[in-house]
């Protein structure tokens, strides 16, 4: 196969005289090169470049998918821990509300409890305030 040059002389876009030139500017150039060092393809650094910056992206993009994980997966522990500790306030339990000033107080006692006024001072409604 010609090469580029010999094509170029042939079709007559270039004289023997640059040709020679040229070939000559190129030996010089790799003979002034020590022997154990690697000509460096410009296309070549570009394309490691490239990987490099593909796998950094990849790499930032793997620990965000990795946050979002541990972030859901601490909300699933959550919620499996309220739904295991949830209490069940259907066995009787009655609510009783009362609002003073801009306060309201919701207090929660089963029925076998005595039906005294919940700001008597009872334990259950001292211990079960939750202030709105």
């Amino acid at each position: 196969m010609a090469s580029l040059q010999d094509q170029l002389l042939k079709a007559g876009l270039a004289d023997q005289k640059k040709a020679k030139a040229i070939r000559n500017e190129k030996h010089k150039q790799r003979k002034q090169q020590p022997k154990g060092a690697v000509q460096v393809n410009e296309t070549e650094m570009r394309a490691r470049q490239a990987r490099e910056e593909k796998a950094e992206h990849d790499r930032q993009l793997n620990l965000k998918r990795q946050q979002e994980a541990e972030k859901k997966a601490i909300k699933a522990q959550i919620r499996q821990l309220v739904d295991t500790n949830r209490l069940d306030r259907s066995r009787g339990e009655t609510s009783y509300q009362s609002f003073t000033k801009k306060r309201s107080r919701n207090c929660m006692w089963t029925t076998s409890w005595p039906t005294s006024s919940p700001e008597a001072g009872s334990p259950l409604c001292s211990s079960m305030i939750s202030m709105r």
